[in-house]
């Protein structure tokens, strides 16, 4: 990824992290908006009269779904497009979090092998002054 794609990446990223609440509020009044201009559209075409006749009921239930479909099927797109952007996020700090790790990991098994060294020969010379010590008092 070249650093233009990165820094457009990071300042959609702020912009959406920083704007959330607002952006789902924003959804949601358009949502709301969206559905009183259908409804109001359905007053003005079909008389604005509740009727029992099944007709006028699939003719609405199509008027609805062919208004509202693409409008929810756009805004759960944009929904999917931020979660990707969040867990995309998650994934660099989760790897940076794992780097961090290892590289800790790493630093206590050379810390665990100097101690085990410096354990080792300071064995070796106590058994050495033991020895030396057996051998004079013979």
């Amino acid at each position: 990824m070249t650093k233009d794609q990165q820094g457009w990446r990071e300042q959609l990223e702020n912009m959406i992290q920083k704007n959330l609440l607002p952006l789902l509020v924003v959804f949601l009044i358009l949502g709301l908006l969206v559905a009183g201009v259908v409804l109001i559209s359905y007053y003005i075409t079909f008389g604005g009269q509740i009727t029992h006749k099944q007709d006028v009921w699939g003719q609405f239930g199509d008027f609805v779904g062919g208004s509202l479909n693409p409008i929810f099927a756009f805004l759960s797109f944009i929904a999917l497009l931020m979660t990707l952007l969040i867990q995309n996020k998650e994934l660099v700090i989760s790897s940076e979090e794992l780097k961090k790790s290892t590289d800790a990991l790493t630093q206590q098994s050379k810390a665990l092998d100097l101690q085990n060294f410096e354990r080792t020969f300071f064995e070796l010379i106590r058994l050495h002054h033991e020895l030396v010590n057996g051998i004079v008092d013979h």
